[in-house]
């Protein structure tokens, strides 16, 4: 039930990585792996046509791309989770040190070194991590956000790497010590560029002596979409230093860090011989820019990268900045891993705070397309692309296994999720988000180059009659128990689902099943706890419950010299300190979930306020159908970003009125003192949304995917056939009786309730 990856076999795949010249994959690796892999599924075949036949197999090609793989279909996923995508991280954990942001064209920051050789051969540039080099290396503390402390040990020379981030900026450390007072260390660092419209440049008027710890230079510098200008500074504490770099066209050395030498020449100094590299600058544009300083057996070496638009982590307010984010750390996990609770020993705490370190500090963000197989319709096998997409994720081995396995994902949430509720979300979703048209994930995921480089050819290709078991329901279930933070239509949602599972069990499984799934419905449609955690008493609705503040705004960035007033750039700044605490200034459609499946007791408070909060015009009430947030809620109407106009934050949509109308539906069958109440609600909403999208459909033509709550006139998508047109079923249920009749037919088709 494994990856079955890690066997002898594989092993040796790598047992003499040294062997022959790393390359970079070529890219023509899907055309080779289409010729080779699959038990001969691709082979080749010269054919020779005359016109007449040659026409047939037009005509047939066009008809087998017509009828492509299912497989290569993804999902149209309505998740959207909104990750910070502009602050760095170590999302390239098959590095020693290597940074970048979670977009698909991030710049690429590294750090390299080698301990100089007694003699003047070439020797091992440590760049990515190899379970053959020797090295041992960890993250002493990491929460993969905001810092990350690591220490490696190459032979006789320890590294200590130290990284904070600040917005859009970042700073590292790097404390190196050698034990013989002799030998002298190379240490590299780099930016490599993924666009061809963007740049990296060595700093070619820099003098290969510095000044020590007495000022900062610039080394690298730059423009990319993402940031703008950039710079990358450095500081250096050492008894002597020599700085080299050079600027080259391509990432051919970025993908073979050996090709470096061939960049070099050598070169001698007060006695001292050593490699530098050639300093030059090839291209308009070059894509990668690399600097090398000779440094003794003793140093300390900060960089410090920037934007010309934001603020940035000095030299002199790291230390600082790092302590405090460390401080924070060591709180949060012996709270929420109660180590001062528990008499362990030194070790035993340090065995703890390392394997979570380490389980965020290998969270990866990759990119590009995976290699699948599967069959056509009419049971032909072939291998395909399937992407271009993102997965963020958690690698098991950081040397080995520097990809994303989903069979492993599940447990590595099951750690994250107690330190980390948000990143767990972050990451699940990511992957179902990976998710094709028939529900099929691709258990292993090396997506882009660089994730290639480190698996067998062979390995690449995902079957889609292979699936590993889905381990990360254990993380989706444990996150609702142990998480900070209390999402209600996440409940509301693993409730539902153990309904509908309970008729699965009932008809596919066994006893034992049904009687598990039982209890997680119990669980999760408790009410008693619902209410304890979710109901806030003043305002009178559910809510979220978690780390909120009550004072964020959409602000302008200072503008750019001659940038233009609409270019300006708007960014999110908090002006109060999150506290965790019920969400209670967003009431909307999330509020209504303990609603929607049916959770909340008729005969109660409790869902007369819902009632009334629904109906009420300063809330959801339009005479278009039900908003998506209070008109009350300072997020109603707001932005999200300068780009993203208000979307679920006032606009009607119908699939939620649907689900609305569904459970007004069903409770006002029910014998209670609210049920003519129910039942005009359901009679008022229900015509107001059907006259409303029937007049727009002959004013515009078309259904929309949403309406506007002030004007209800169509927005977004159009012609938007797909939940909108739920409104077929509302036409078809019968209203109530003004008098209080119940209508002659109860619906059968409602959506499972509780």
């Amino acid at each position: 039930m494994g990856r079955g990856r890690k066997g002898p076999q594989r092993q040796q795949q790598h047992a003499s990585p040294r062997a022959q010249p790393k390359r970079a994959p070529s890219p023509t690796t899907y055309q080779r792996i289409r010729a080779t892999v699959t038990d001969g599924v691709w082979q080749a075949q010269a054919m020779k046509y005359t016109l007449s036949t040659t026409l047939i197999a037009v005509f047939a090609l066009v008809i087998y791309n017509g009828m492509a793989l299912r497989v290569t279909k993804k999902m149209s996923s309505p998740i959207d989770v909104r990750m910070n995508l502009y602050d760095w991280g170590t999302f390239q954990p098959q590095q020693y040190l290597g940074m970048r942001v979670k977009q698909p064209k991030s710049p690429l920051f590294g750090l390299m070194w080698y301990v100089q050789p007694e003699r003047h051969d070439r020797t091992d540039i440590r760049h990515r991590c190899n379970q053959n080099d020797g090295i041992r290396y960890a993250w002493e503390k990491a929460d993969s956000r905001s810092f990350g402390k690591q220490v490696l040990r190459d032979g006789d020379l320890t590294l200590k790497t130290d990284w904070v981030n600040q917005k859009e900026s970042f700073t590292v450390r790097v404390l190196g010590r050698h034990k013989d007072s002799s030998r002298r260390v190379s240490l590299f660092y780099y930016m490599a560029i993924q666009d061809d419209d963007e740049m990296a440049r060595w700093n070619d008027q820099l003098e290969p002596y510095i000044e020590l710890g007495l000022r900062t230079h610039t080394g690298i510098y730059g423009f990319t979409k993402l940031f703008g200008g950039y710079q990358i500074d450095m500081t250096i504490w050492a008894e002597w230093s020599t700085v080299s770099g050079t600027s080259l066209p391509d990432l051919n050395c970025f993908y073979d860090e050996e090709l470096l030498w061939n960049e070099m020449v050598a070169a001698e100094d007060n006695g001292r011989r050593e490699a530098r590299l050639i300093q030059k600058v090839k291209g308009d544009r070059p894509k990668y820019a690399v600097v090398k300083i000779n440094l003794p057996h003793e140093f300390n070496v900060t960089l410090n990268f920037h934007t010309t638009r934001g603020p940035f982590v000095s030299t002199a307010d790291f230390s600082s900045l790092l302590a405090k984010r460390e401080k924070n750390w060591d709180r949060e996990f012996d709270t929420r891993f109660l180590m001062n609770s528990q008499n362990y020993t030194a070790k035993e705490k340090r065995l703890g705070r390392v394997a979570l370190s380490n389980m965020l500090g290998s969270v990866s963000y990759l990119y590009g397309s995976s290699y699948v197989v599967g069959r056509r319709y009419w049971g032909e096998r072939s291998v395909e692309k399937y992407g271009p997409h993102s997965l963020f994720t958690a690698v098991p081995s950081r040397s080995f296994f520097p990809r994303g396995f989903l069979w492993d994902e599940g447990f590595h949430n099951l750690v994250i999720q107690q330190f980390d509720p948000t990143l767990a979300f972050e990451i699940m979703c990511s992957w179902l988000d990976t998710m094709n048209v028939d529900g099929w994930i691709p258990r292993e995921q090396a997506l882009g180059l660089e994730a290639e480089m480190k698996v067998p050819r062979e390995y690449l290709v995902q079957d889609d009659s292979v699936a590993n078991p889905p381990s990360w329901f254990f993380a989706m279930g444990s996150l609702m128990h142990h998480a900070p933070e209390y999402h209600l239509d996440l409940r509301c949602w693993m409730a539902l689902a153990s309904n509908v599972m309970i008729d699965f069990a009932r008809k596919f499984g066994k006893p034992a099943d049904v009687q598990q799934f039982e209890i997680y419905l119990r669980e999760y449609s408790n009410i008693d706890d619902i209410i304890a955690k979710h109901w806030s008493d003043e305002k009178k609705a559910f809510f979220d419950y978690g780390m909120h503040s009550r004072d964020v705004r959409l602000e302008p960035l200072p503008p750019k010299p001659g940038q233009k007033p609409e270019d300006v750039e708007w960014e999110r700044v908090v002006h109060e300190a999150p506290r965790l605490g019920l969400v209670d200034d967003a009431f909307g459609y999330n509020s209504l979930f303990p609603f929607i499946i049916m959770a909340v007791p008729v005969d109660t408070d409790y869902y007369y306020h819902i009632l009334r909060r629904i109906s009420d015009p300063e809330d959801l009430w339009t005479e278009f159908g039900l908003r998506s947030i209070s008109k009350s809620s300072p997020y109603y109407r707001a932005r999200n970003t300068k780009h993203d106009p208000p979307y679920w934050r006032g606009n009607i949509w119908i699939n939620m009125n649907y689900l609305v109308l569904s459970a007004l539906r069903q409770y006002a069958w029910e014998s209670s003192k609210y049920a003519q109440l129910s039942q005009r609600l359901y009679n008022e909403l229900r015509a107001n949304i059907i006259r409303n999208m029937a007049k727009e459909l002959d004013r515009t033509g078309f259904i929309w995917e949403n309406y506007n709550d002030v004007t209800g006139e169509g927005s977004g998508c159009h012609p938007f056939t797909g939940w909108s047109s739920l409104v077929a079923v509302l036409l078809r249920e019968p209203l109530f009786d003004p008098s209080g009749k119940k209508p002659p037919v109860k619906p059968a088709d409602l959506p499972p309730t509780l």
